[in-house]
């Protein structure tokens, strides 16, 4: 058998395509943006936006718990794309930018310029801005109400739990509004808070 495969089949050197190291699925699109835009075959095109739609997709989905309302602009923008592309209305090239763009503020949403920016640079106080009307103080007075009284490994202790829910009462007065920015507080990254 090894007499077979040496003698029959040839393997030529691997040829590196791109480094990946660190790199996510939605990273290394971004860094080819230039090959893809001038890629002429109408398969490969196909191919290509369809990927690129089913990553951004994952990510919005991947991200939604942390700021729903955000997302779900996002995923609006990613359907109508999609449908845009199907219709033949958008151009490749003009699809690949709009592509582009939707990934960075999905990937990066401290980036987009809708934010203000006494928020933009916390996820927790975006997704505090866009759940309460976009509303700079409710945002800034619900971070400063829980990070008053958030304590390490609060989740799942009643205790800790109930301390920051008070806080959060003086701040909102309604219990529905309390649970709904505990709801969000609870998907952030509490390390956020400490910082």
């Amino acid at each position: 058998m090894r007499s077979l495969i040496d003698n029959y089949i040839i393997a030529s050197a691997s040829e590196k395509l791109g480094a990946f190291d660190d790199f996510t699925v939605l990273d290394f699109i971004l860094a080819q943006e230039d090959k893809l835009k001038n890629e002429k075959d109408k398969p490969a095109q196909e191919a290509a936006a369809e990927a690129i739609e089913n990553n951004i997709r994952k990510k919005i989905i991947e991200k939604q718990v942390v700021n729903p309302i955000y997302y779900e602009k996002m995923s609006a923008i990613l359907k109508k794309l999609i449908e845009d592309r199907k219709n033949g209305i958008i151009a490749y090239k003009d699809m690949l930018d709009k592509y582009m763009e939707l990934l960075s503020k999905t990937t990066k949403p401290k980036d987009n310029d809708i934010y203000p920016t006494e928020v933009k640079k916390s996820a927790a106080k975006r997704a505090f801005y866009d759940a309460f009307g976009e509303d700079i103080d409710a945002a800034e007075n619900i971070w400063n109400a829980i990070a008053g009284k958030i304590m390490p490994d609060f989740r799942g202790n009643q205790v800790k739990e109930n301390r920051i829910k008070i806080a959060l009462k003086k701040t909102l007065k309604d219990d529905g509004l309390v649970e709904k920015a505990f709801d969000i507080f609870c998907a952030q990254d509490e390390r956020e808070f400490f910082q």
